[in-house]
């Protein structure tokens, strides 16, 4: 079939036909980064009284420790202040099992509470250090457990923020600049077993709050967002409120931590001490049985303390040449704010155990042995020695 010549015109005479250019979208995926600042409560606020209804808030709506609601409440109120402090301690809030109330706790109870809140299930070491550089919120990771793992540089990240001269340095832009970005900032992070699973060094800088899963009845009131978010925001308010009118005296406060906390302890802790010595009330010696019920707390400290009270059951008694365990027990518990009333929480009898008391004392060099005074014969502890730990460690 032949072409006609009108036609092969008509084919050179066409205009070129281009196509049409994409159209560059400059619209971003995902959403714009907004954080939550909380308008301080227009009047001025007792900080012990806060800290107070935030704790009982806390009891109300979960199954928990009293000690740790405690640091957790002192932990919310130091995110609005934690730029006067050299360390801002990780929460970690874990748990055997799941549903024991960690995303409650952490999402519901302190993400309400706590200023500029960045609540998380996943996030990469680029998005954490360039968040935390330009923003400093208050990261609230859950579900840390499930991918942590599989990225070795967030811990970094976490880690370095702890010290308010951490940081990263990156190559960015297309001379590949060199910049350092801040990585300080709160973070509070909720899994399964976390003490098993997280890197130590992320440990060492953590306040573990461990949850069990409630028995029926035991939580008194199920946090139900409809009803209950507004007083959450309230206590924010107010927490917000104290914790900018005190801002000077927290920052200024040397509080006075309980002998044996040292280093990397000492640094996690003193934010919440300066917190409570400053607002004043029960909360410095609520704080003391917090770090003292510590999980994996440092033997040192407990023994340290174990020794002071010790002497004041010794001052109280004549006990010679010993006396006897059972003795000891009872009047190291006697006290109403006893830390060894409730050595073991989770147990129906919740005082120390002989065996427990032994094994603190023994570093001391002071062990149990079979004791005779006057006509009873049982086992005990031989004052001189316990005399001779308390002068050799609390020379005070």
């Amino acid at each position: 079939m032949s072409i006609s010549a009108e036609a092969i015109v008509r084919t050179l005479e066409a205009p070129e036909v281009k196509p049409r250019p994409e159209k560059k979208s400059t619209r971003l995926q995902g959403d714009a980064i907004e954080l939550f600042e909380p308008e301080p409560w227009p009047e001025p606020v007792d900080g012990a009284v806060v800290l107070t209804d935030v704790a009982e808030t806390l009891q109300l709506h979960m199954a928990m420790r009293d000690v740790d609601t405690y640091v957790v409440a002192l932990w919310c109120a130091h995110t609005h202040v934690f730029d006067r402090f050299s360390h801002t301690p990780r929460l970690a809030i874990t748990g055997p099992a799941p549903e024991c109330g960690k995303t409650v706790l952490l999402s519901h109870l302190i993400g309400n509470l706590v200023n500029r809140p960045q609540s998380t299930d996943n996030m990469s070491p680029a998005a954490f250090f360039r968040m935390a550089s330009s923003y400093q919120p208050t990261f609230l990771i859950d579900e840390i457990d499930a991918w942590l793992r599989a990225d070795n540089d967030l811990p970094g990240a976490i880690n370095g923020g702890f010290d308010r001269h951490g940081g990263v340095t990156r190559c960015v832009g297309d001379s590949q600049e060199v910049r350092q970005f801040r990585t300080y900032a709160p973070v509070a992070f909720a899994g399964i077993t976390l003490p098993k699973k997280l890197p130590d060094p992320t440990l060492s800088r953590s306040i573990l709050v461990e949850l069990a899963r409630a028995l029926p009845g035991e939580v008194a009131e199920p946090y139900d967002r409809r009803r209950h978010k507004k007083h959450m925001l309230v206590l924010c308010r107010q927490l917000a409120r104290w914790t900018s009118d005190s801002a000077e005296a927290i920052g200024d406060c040397d509080p006075v931590l309980p002998s044996g906390v040292l280093n990397r302890q000492a640094d996690k802790w003193r934010p919440l001490f300066a917190l409570a010595e400053t607002a004043g009330g029960l909360w410095p010696e609520w704080i003391k049985r917090a770090l003292l019920s510590e999980e994996g707390s440092h033997t040192g400290t407990k023994g340290i303390q174990l020794l002071k009270d010790i002497r004041t059951v010794l001052d109280k008694g004549h006990f010679d040449p010993a006396i006897f365990t059972d003795e000891l027990i009872s009047g190291l518990c006697e006290p109403e704010d006893s830390v060894w009333r409730d050595h073991n929480f989770r147990s129906k009898e919740t005082q120390i155990k002989p065996r427990q008391l032994a094994n603190l004392l023994a570093g001391f060099k002071c062990l149990p042995e079979t004791i005779r005074r006057g006509t009873e014969r049982r086992k005990g502890y031989d004052i001189h020695k316990l005399h001779t730990a308390i002068r050799r460690y609390l020379p005070d």
